[in-house]
């Protein structure tokens, strides 16, 4: 291979790694050439990203009791902590229970 064509890999290489690690910043990108019978050239614009949903408001809860599955017979949860949210919990079978109990006892940093 001709010394021009290789120096000439290795620059457009080098570039595409560029492109590539710097791709979540790039907005826009422009390259133009000329040649002795005419100009060409490519514009490319990034589409803006969408704004990011607001962050959700954290939980009044300590504690969320979610998701549980008791089956069969004598299977309890129990909870000593102020504000305990219990949902979607699923208890099948005798004697299941979920108790959330106030908090006592313990010092509040």
């Amino acid at each position: 291979m001709d010394s021009n064509v290789l120096i000439a890999l290795i620059v457009v290489a080098g570039i595409v790694v560029i492109v590539f690690l710097l791709r979540d910043r790039i907005t826009k990108l422009r390259a133009r050439a000329s040649m002795s019978k005419g100009e060409g050239g490519v514009d490319i614009e990034a589409a803006k990203p969408k704004q990011k949903m607001s962050a959700q408001p954290p939980d009044p809860h300590s504690v969320v009791i979610s998701g549980n599955k008791n089956i069969g017979r004598g299977n309890a949860i129990e909870v000593s902590r102020d504000d305990v949210a219990v949902t979607d919990n699923l208890q099948l079978g005798e004697d299941q229970k979920i108790v959330a109990k106030p908090e006592t006892g313990r010092k509040k940093k």
